[in-house]
């Protein structure tokens, strides 16, 4: 399964202002091939065209596609199919890289058609399309203009069920550096994001965000950036979630102060490291649901030989969650990924990734006050291992297999589960 804009979203959330930069998650789907210029070993290759079309194919297995607990009562799990179920993907794209003088447009539009074996009633078409508008004026100033929309299925380790739910994603994004001196540089950043549910019951998820983040930042002869930012973000949520009698206004303002430093990966190591305070209020049940406390992310990219590649992380922040209890979570991590790639057209990569979940945001807890009514935020624990061979025979052809296991823990009963997901892609670009 392909990540969603969300990802993208959160990547941009976690990075230093502004360059739209990877998360660097480790347990992305992305295969590190030898030609993109990750490995010291293999230089970038920059001889493709510039606008490429592409098709592909993704077949796999999942033995637990809806990722339901062990305890499910038998009857829930007949009336949702069972657990297990084979998938194939098939879709197309163009995608491309055009340079104006020293102005570049990226693009990539995309389409896809999920087919399932036994849940034919989840096949359904999805699509895609991401442009980035990379400018240059003179020596001191540079920036980013972006746009990308996503409408793609629903989250199942988040629903637990069966759901022909279209998540429609969009997101606007506009950056700039300016160079005030030769080493100081001023950074700003502006971000919009949109979230709609096609399932009018899960219309309560339906949300609006806007940001902006503004830096101070010294870039050192080696290109390492240290520097301080400040971000603030407005959560606006259309519609009002029932809690019992109640009705509940989700809408909430959100600061980050935050000191920085990164350095670009080079032949050898790259980093980045964010840590600040995050502050987070809500219209509604504040007391009970407002955060504050230190949050960061901290990322590093090592190459201890010109083929072998680690990736570490760890993390303390908020993310949104596709999840009725709760509209956001504290997520405390950590991920690490080898990566090796012993001739120019293979590699084979690892990733594993653990994070606790604690969803601070539940409205449910809060609304209920009655001694009697043991009610207690859910917390999650849970962890992904991930192997991924990829072999390139040609310039045009790609294969990656990959191998998943996850399990997830929780206090509240059924939300616990175990999967393992075996996937062939093949992708052919023309």
């Amino acid at each position: 399964m392909r990540p969603t804009l969300r990802r993208i979203i959160l990547a941009f959330s976690g990075t230093v202002i502004f360059i739209p930069a990877s998360h660097a998650e480790v347990a992305d789907d992305a295969v590190l091939w030898p030609n993109h210029g990750d490995f010291p070993a293999y230089p970038r290759d920059v001889s493709g065209r510039p606008v490429s079309a592409y098709v592909s194919a993704d077949i796999g297995v999942d033995d637990n596609l809806f990722r339901l607990s062990d305890t499910t009562d038998s009857a829930v799990l007949a009336a949702a199919g069972g657990r297990a179920d084979k998938f194939a993907k098939l879709g197309g794209g163009v995608r491309g890289e055009l340079e104006f003088s020293r102005q570049q447009l990226r693009f990539d539009a995309n389409a896809e058609h999920y087919s399932f074996d036994r849940f034919s009633t989840l096949n359904k078409w999805i699509y895609g399309g991401t442009a980035d508008w990379l400018w240059t004026a003179g020596d001191r100033f540079k920036g980013v203009v972006g746009y990308a929309y996503d409408r793609d299925l629903p989250k199942f380790a988040d629903l637990q069920a069966p759901s022909n739910d279209v998540l429609t994603h969009r997101y606007g994004h506009a950056g700039i550096h300016w160079r005030v001196v030769p080493k100081l540089e001023l950074r700003a950043l502006a971000e919009g994001a949109q979230y709609d549910h096609e399932d009018i019951t899960r219309a309560e998820l339906d949300n609006r965000v806007k940001s902006g983040t503004a830096g101070l930042v010294y870039v050192g002869a080696t290109e390492t950036a240290v520097g301080v930012q400040y971000k603030a973000s407005q959560g606006d949520y259309p519609n009002l979630q029932r809690v019992g009698t109640l009705l509940i206004d989700n809408d909430y303002r959100e600061t980050e102060s935050s000191a920085i430093i990164s350095k670009d990966f080079d032949t050898r190591i790259g980093t980045s490291i964010r840590v600040g305070y995050t502050e987070r209020r809500h219209e509604s049940l504040a007391a009970q649901r407002d955060f504050n406390g230190t949050t960061g992310r901290a990322q590093l990219r090592y190459a201890p030989s010109a083929k072998v590649l680690l990736r570490f992380a760890a993390y303390r922040e908020l993310q949104a969650i596709e999840d009725l209890s709760a509209s956001y979570a504290l997520v405390r991590g950590g991920e690490f990924g080898p990566a090796w790639a012993p001739t120019d057209k293979m590699v084979f990569q690892a990733s594993y990734i653990y994070e606790e979940r604690t969803f601070n945001g539940s409205p449910v807890v809060a609304v209920v006050t009655v001694p009697a009514v043991a009610v207690i935020a859910r917390e999650d624990r849970g962890s992904i291992a991930r192997v991924a061979a990829g072999y390139r025979p040609g310039n045009h052809f790609e294969v990656v297999l990959s191998y998943e296991h996850g399990n997830r823990s929780a206090n509240v009963a059924t939300f616990d589960y175990e999967y393992n997901l075996g996937t062939l892609h093949l992708i052919a670009t023309f």
